[in-house]
C-alpha cells in the first residue's frame, strides 16, 4: 500500500481537499471498555467512512483514532462541507458492540490544495492545527484552514519554543495567593495559600498562564513543568519554616501528570531525596 505523502505527491496536479479526522473521546472507550471493544469501534468508523467517500477518494488510517480522507470530487467549498457534514453523521450514528451502546462522534479539520498549501508537509500541519482548532471550540463538527488558524498555530510554536527555553532559564516561577479563614475572634486570618504559576522575564510576564499552560498540556510539557512545580514548592514552604510561617500550600496538578505512568515514581523520587 502506498504512503500518504506518496499519494498526495502524485496528485500534485489535481486540487482535492484533505479532511483531518479525529474520533472523539476514543480514549475513554479504550480505558472504560477494553481494547477488544475499542479495535470494533475503529473498525465500525473506518467501514462508515469509507461508505462516505465517492468513487477514486482515498482513506487512510494515520494514528490510532485517527483518519485521512482524500476526495478528488470537488468543485467548490460547498460541496466538501456537505461531504464532512456526511462523514459526522455517519460516524455519530450509535453502535452497538458486545452488548454496549457506544456513541461516537468525530470533529474534522479541512485543508484544501493548491489554496491552503502546496507541499504534504504544509498541508497535514495545517489540517492539524484546523483540527485542533475544532476541537478547542466545539467537538463533533468541522473548520476549514484559515489564516486566523495559522496565525494561532505561529503563535502556538513560539509559546512553545519559549517554554522550553523557559524551563532551562529559570523564567517560570510560583507566587503565593492567600486564602483566608475567619478566626473566633472574628478576625480574618491566612489559612493557606495556593501557588499560581507565572512566567516572568525582565520583571515582564511573558504569556498568561492560561496560554501558556494550554500549550503544555497539549504537547506534553506539562509533565516537565508540574515536576518543577513541586521542587519549586517544597523550596517555597522550607523559606516560610525558617520564618516560623506554617501554611499548608497548594498546587494544581494537571490530569495529564496523573495519566502519567511515572508520577508516582516521580512524587517518590521527591520524598526519598528530600527535595519535595
Amino acid at each position: 500500500m502506498k504512503k500518504l505523502k506518496e499519494i498526495i505527491d502524485e496528485t500534485i496536479c489535481k486540487s482535492f481537499a484533505l479532511l483531518f479526522i479525529d474520533l472523539d473521546g476514543f480514549k475513554v472507550i479504550n480505558d472504560t471498555l477494553g481494547h477488544d471493544i475499542g479495535d470494533k469501534v475503529l473498525i465500525n468508523v473506518a467501514d462508515r467512512i469509507n461508505s462516505c467517500i465517492d468513487k477514486g477518494d482515498i482513506v487512510f488510517r494515520l494514528g490510532e483514532d485517527e483518519f485521512i480522507v482524500l476526495t478528488f470530487n470537488i468543485d467548490n467549498e460547498y460541496k466538501v462541507r456537505d461531504y464532512a457534514n456526511k462523514i459526522i453523521n455517519e460516524i455519530s450514528k450509535p453502535l452497538f458492540i458486545n452488548n454496549f451502546d457506544i456513541k461516537t462522534s468525530a470533529s474534522i479539520g479541512i485543508v484544501m490544495y493548491p489554496k491552503d498549501d502546496i507541499t504534504f508537509e504544509g498541508l497535514l500541519r495545517k489540517a492539524d492545527a484546523t483540527l485542533y482548532e475544532v476541537k478547542e471550540k466545539e467537538k463533533g463538527g468541522f473548520l476549514f484552514f484559515s489564516q486566523e488558524i495559522e496565525e494561532k498555530n505561529i503563535k502556538f510554536r513560539e509559546i512553545e519554543t519559549g517554554l522550553r527555553r523557559a524551563l532551562v532559564n529559570n523564567e517560570l516561577c510560583l507566587y503565593i495567593q492567600p486564602i483566608f479563614r475567619e478566626s473566633n475572634n472574628g478576625e480574618f486570618v491566612i489559612n493557606k495559600g495556593e501557588l499560581l504559576l507565572r512566567w516572568i522575564r525582565n520583571n515582564r510576564i511573558v504569556y498568561p498562564p492560561d496560554e501558556f499552560i494550554k500549550v503544555a498540556e497539549k504537547n506534553g510539557m506539562i509533565v516537565d513543568v508540574g515536576n518543577w512545580i513541586m521542587k519549586e514548592a517544597y523550596r517555597i514552604r522550607q523559606k516560610l519554616i525558617e520564618k516560623d510561617i506554617y501554611i499548608d500550600l497548594c498546587i494544581n496538578i494537571s490530569a495529564k501528570q496523573l495519566e502519567n505512568k511515572d508520577f508516582l515514581n516521580n512524587i517518590k523520587y521527591l520524598l526519598d531525596e528530600k527535595i519535595f
